[in-house]
């Protein structure tokens, strides 16, 4: 069974449903694909919304 590569995490992976995130690799300069587990892609992906969502609040309300 494969084990999560974000963070140093470990954890197992979901083999019925493999999650991936591309992350940026300055090294290559390109995005690389990187195995996740649940917990992990589901907290980076609402990490993300919360950035998208800081952006488009407009603050001269």
């Amino acid at each position: 069974m494969e084990k999560c590569q974000l963070n140093n995490c470990g954890k197992d992976v979901n083999s019925l449903d493999p999650k991936r995130l591309y992350i940026y690799d300055e090294l290559i300069e390109d995005e690389i694909p990187v195995i996740v587990c649940d917990s992990c892609y589901d907290a980076e992906k609402q990490a993300d919304n919360d950035i998208d969502w800081s952006h488009s609040v407009d603050g001269d309300e």
